[in-house]
């Protein structure tokens, strides 16, 4: 997280805050990490891939689950 910063600081240096407002708004996320990584663009498909692979081990445990519960003898 960005600390806050004292309004008088901002407003006796015009420098800083506009510096201070790039780096909020354009190049930091909210917790502080950077919006712009080089890599992004691979960590966004390695996060979908395992998405996928999340759900298809859940529809697969669902299905495991549900055929071990079946009866084996007809009533």
């Amino acid at each position: 997280m960005i600390p806050p910063i004292d309004s008088a600081v901002l407003e006796a240096n015009p420098k800083f805050a506009a510096l201070h407002k790039t780096l909020k708004t354009k190049v930091l996320t909210p917790d502080g990490g950077t919006r712009n990584h080089p890599a992004q663009k691979e960590r966004e498909a390695v996060s979908a891939e395992l998405k996928d692979l999340r759900l298809k081990a859940t529809r697969a445990k669902i299905l495991q689950t549900a055929l071990e519960q079946l009866p084996l003898t007809e009533p």
